[in-house]
C-alpha cells in the first residue's frame, strides 16, 4: 500500500551535493515526490511503500556525501500522494541553514584535473559540490548562485547542463564554472599593470618564484605572500619587508609525497594533511632538508598544508621547490582579500601578484591544527571548519552572542538550541580586524534575522568587542574567563548534569 511521508532535514544539507544523493536514493527506491531547498535546510515530501521508505532512510544515513551532516529529522505523515520525483525551487522559511565553510579540492576534481581529455583539464576553479568555496562567496541564505559572488559569471551550456542535472555531482553546485565561462587569473606587476592571464598567469608567477621573487598569490579566502622556501636570501628578504624577524612561516607543498621529503610525517598526520580541510599541520622538520633555515629559525617544527585549490596546483606544475605561504596581511590584521587594499599596504612587499575575478565576500584564514598520537587538535579553526553550526539539547529559548576574548578573537551565537560558531577573526586591537568582526557578525545578524536579547562577556573592563556591545545598547551578562573555560569543558564533555571538580590553570587576564 502507497503512503506519503514528509522529511524535514538540518544539518549541513545545502551546498553539498545532499539534494542530488537524495533524488538518486529516491529513484533506487522507487519513491516518487518532491524535493526542495529552504532557509531551515532540506524538505522531502515522498510516496512510496513502507518497505521502500525503510530501506531509503537506512542509506541516507549510511551513505551521506563526504561534506554532509544530518543534525535533525523530523518525519511527517501525509495525505497528499505523489506521481513524479523531482527537484523544485528553493522556498523561503524561518533562517536557520547553516552558512557552510570553503573546502579543499576533492579526488574526483583532483583526477579531472589532471585528465587531459577533461573539459576541466588544468582549470584553477575546478569545483564540484563535495568540494571548492562557500563561506567566502556567499552573500545571503538560501545559498543559490543568485546569492553569491558567483552571479556575475553566466553559466555557460555545457555548465549549464551539469548544474540542472539531478544525476550530476555537479548538481547546483551553485561556484560552478570553466575555462569557457568562469573566473579568470591574471599575473600584475606591483602597480597592477597585467603581464598575463589565464593559465600563461600561473606559469608566468610560478617562473618569478623560482628566480626568487616574493608573490601575492590569491586563492579561496583571501592572498597568500609566496616565495621558494629553499631560497635563503629570498625568505629573508620576505622577513625584511614585512617586518616579521622570527615568527615561523607556513609551508605549502603540492603533494604528500613532497611534504614527507621535509617533515616527518605519521598516519594521523598524513590523513589530516590529505582531508578535505587540508589545514596547515604542525610537524616534525625532517633533518637534511632542503628548506631554508629562516623559515623557522631555531625551530625543530615546521608548519605546512598541501595545495588545497586548483590554482595552487597549477602554480606547482612550474614550481621547481616547496614555497611559503603566510597570509598576506599587516601583522595583526586581517588576511587581505582584493588588489586595492593588497597594493595599498603591501606595496611595499610584493613584487608581483596572481590576482583572479572572483570576488571574496568573507575573507577566512587557513586552519591550523597538530596530531598528539590519533588526537587532532586545532589552534586555529578557519578554513574547512568555521563557521560551525552545533545542535544542542539545550531547552533555553532565545537569541544570546557570546563574545569571547579579545585576542585571537572569534565569537558564538546561541538560538533556541543552535549554537553558531564564527570563523577565526583575529586581534580585534587592530582597527582592520576589529572591523572584521563587525561585518562576520553583521552577515549573521542579517542571514538569519537575530535579535540579540544577551551578550555573554569578560570581566576585563576594556576590550573592544565589549565596549562595542555596550554602545549597540545589549544587556551584557559578564563571565570571569576562567570560568568559561571550565564552562567549555564541561560541555565537550557532557558533564552538565554531574558532579565535578574543576581546576583552570591560565597564565594571563583580568581577574
Amino acid at each position: 500500500m502507497r503512503s506519503s511521508f514528509r522529511y524535514e532535514i538540518k544539518g549541513l544539507v545545502q551546498g553539498v551535493g545532499f539534494r542530488p544523493f537524495v533524488y538518486t536514493l529516491a529513484d533506487k527506491f522507487k519513491l516518487v515526490g518532491e524535493i526542495y531547498n529552504d532557509d531551515e535546510g532540506v524538505k522531502l515530501n515522498f510516496s512510496g511503500d513502507e518497505t521502500s521508505f525503510l530501506a531509503f532512510e537506512k542509506e541516507l544515513y549510511e551513505k551521506l556525501p563526504a561534506l554532509a551532516r544530518i543534525d535533525e529529522l523530523k518525519k511527517i505523515k501525509l495525505d497528499k500522494l505523489y506521481e513524479k520525483l523531482e527537484i523544485i525551487a528553493s522556498k523561503r522559511a524561518t533562517k536557520q541553514a547553516p552558512i557552510l565553510p570553503d573546502y579543499a579540492l576533492c579526488d574526483d576534481c583532483l583526477r579531472e584535473f589532471y585528465d587531459s581529455a577533461n573539459p576541466r583539464y588544468k582549470y584553477p576553479f575546478i569545483n564540484c559540490t563535495n568540494c571548492g568555496p562557500r563561506f567566502s562567496i556567499i552573500k545571503a541564505l538560501p545559498y543559490d548562485r543568485a546569492n553569491t559572488t558567483m552571479n556575475e559569471f553566466k553559466m555557460c551550456e555545457f555548465c549549464g547542463g551539469e548544474y540542472k542535472d539531478p544525476l550530476n555531482r555537479r548538481y547546483h553546485a551553485e561556484p560552478i564554472s570553466c575555462p569557457n565561462c568562469g573566473p579568470k587569473l591574471y599575473l600584475k606587476d606591483k602597480f597592477g599593470k597585467v603581464l598575463a592571464s589565464k593559465n600563461e598567469a600561473a606559469k608566468e608567477a610560478a617562473t618569478l618564484i623560482n628566480e626568487g621573487k616574493i608573490l601575492a598569490i590569491k586563492g579561496l579566502g583571501g592572498f597568500h605572500l609566496v616565495c621558494d622556501a629553499t631560497n635563503e636570501a629570498a625568505v629573508c628578504e620576505l622577513r625584511a619587508r614585512k617586518h616579521r624577524p622570527s615568527k615561523p612561516f607556513a609551508l605549502m607543498s603540492k603533494n604528500l609525497e613532497n611534504a614527507r621529503k621535509i617533515a616527518q610525517i605519521s598516519e594521523a598526520e598524513a590523513r589530516l594533511l590529505s582531508s578535505n580541510l587540508k589545514p596547515i599541520v604542525l610537524l616534525e622538520a625532517k633533518n637534511g632538508s632542503n628548506i631554508a633555515k629562516s623559515v623557522a629559525p631555531n625551530l625543530n617544527k615546521l608548519g605546512v598544508m598541501l595545495a588545497f585549490s586548483g590554482i595552487h596546483l597549477l602554480l606547482f606544475d612550474h614550481l621547481e621547490h616547496d614555497i611559503i605561504a603566510t597570509s598576506a596581511n599587516i601583522s595583526g590584521e586581517v588576511v587581505i582579500k582584493d588588489e586595492r587594499e593588497l597594493r595599498e599596504k603591501l606595496g611595499n612587499v610584493i613584487d608581483f601578484y596572481l590576482d583572479h575575478d572572483r570576488e571574496i565576500y568573507s575573507p577566512s584564514d587557513d586552519s591550523i591544527a597538530f596530531c598528539v598520537g590519533d588526537e587532532v587538535i586545532f589552534t586555529r579553526t578557519s578554513r574547512g571548519l568555521n563557521p560551525n553550526f552545533i545542535h544542542t539539547n539545550f531547552k533555553q529559548k532565545g537569541t544570546f552572542l557570546a563574545l569571547g576574548a579579545e585576542l585571537k578573537s572569534s565569537f558564538c551565537i546561541y538560538k533556541d538550541g543552535l549554537l553558531m560558531v564564527s570563523p577565526y577573526i583575529g586581534d580585534l586591537k587592530n582597527v582592520a580586524t576589529f572591523d572584521r568582526f563587525k561585518d562576520i557578525f553583521t552577515l549573521f545578524e542579517t542571514t538569519y534575522n537575530l535579535k540579540t536579547e544577551k551578550v555573554i562577556a569578560d570581566l576585563h573592563p576594556n576590550f573592544l568587542n565589549i565596549k562595542w556591545a555596550k554602545d549597540q545598547g545589549f544587556e551584557l551578562v559578564y563571565l570571569q574567563h576562567h570560568y568559561a573555560h571550565l564552562l567549555s569543558v564541561i560541555f565537550e564533555n557532557d558533564l552538565a548534569d554531574k558532579k565535578y571538580l574543576g581546576f583552570c590553570f591560565d597564565g594571563t587576564g583580568y581577574g
